[in-house]
């Protein structure tokens, strides 16, 4: 499903998830996380998720707040505390 890009997670001994607190965001999240999960089963990748950055915050936005905290209450320490 990651085709080339999962080269670069093969060869990362951790790696950094940017991330947008909007909705189909939040659903790529996932699905990168379960393709993570396909590619460590399959090929034994050791790569790590070292976090997940938050970035273009709008703390205006009343559902961006709401998706922070669903990010944040699901991936828990995995949330760095720096917003962008």
């Amino acid at each position: 499903m990651l085709g080339k890009k999962s080269n670069a997670i093969t060869a990362a001994d951790e790696f950094i998830v940017p991330v947008i607190p909007q909705y189909l965001a939040l659903e790529g999240l996932a699905t990168l996380t379960d393709a993570l999960e396909r590619i460590k089963d399959g090929i034994g990748c050791e790569a790590e998720l070292m976090g997940i950055l938050l970035t273009q915050v709008d703390k205006r936005s009343k559902a961006a707040s709401e998706i922070n905290k669903l990010i944040r209450g699901h991936y828990g320490a995995k949330v760095f505390k720096t917003e962008i």
